[in-house]
């Protein structure tokens, strides 16, 4: 093989190498993005959860009256009921790192937990994918102004 051919070959075992590498790096990449996950996730649920409480009881001080009971179903799940028989219902799921949250009123929410960012968050699926939601403040107001609307 004359000089071109050995350049176009160690072109080629360079492209192949840089492909290797950014395939392994990827990976690793991926990998500490789910140990993020699987190490936060259910330390931000639990933040969600308390904070959920915490407006459910500000909702009843605003209402001056018990309109909603707020029930530890497991450390993974609660429930939200009103005066009217209406409940929420929210679940985490550790394995898949998904947060659930449905209504006998029409709540159908489900929020998957992300490390994008290098931290865990919640994050709403899209036709295009996932998206990032504002904060758990922003999503506890949303699920109890939802619940409440109808």
């Amino acid at each position: 093989m004359g000089d071109s051919g050995d350049n176009a070959i160690k072109q080629i075992a360079d492209d192949y190498r840089a492909k290797r590498q950014f395939k392994a790096d990827s990976d690793a990449a991926l990998v500490a993005k789910q140990k993020i996950v699987e190490a936060q996730g259910p330390a931000i649920w639990s933040v969600l959860r308390s904070r959920l409480k915490d407006k459910t009881d500000a909702f009843n001080v605003e209402m001056v009256e018990q309109a909603l009971w707020w029930g530890d179903v497991a450390s993974n799940q609660f429930t939200i009921s009103r005066d009217d028989g209406a409940k929420l219902t929210g679940q985490y799921d550790a394995k898949t790192a998904t947060a659930s949250f449905r209504s006998s009123n029409g709540v159908n929410q489900t929020l998957k937990v992300s490390a994008e960012s290098g931290r865990a968050e919640f994050v709403s699926g899209s036709s295009v994918g996932f998206e990032m939601v504002n904060s758990v403040e922003d999503i506890a107001n949303g699920l109890l102004r939802d619940f409440s609307a109808n």
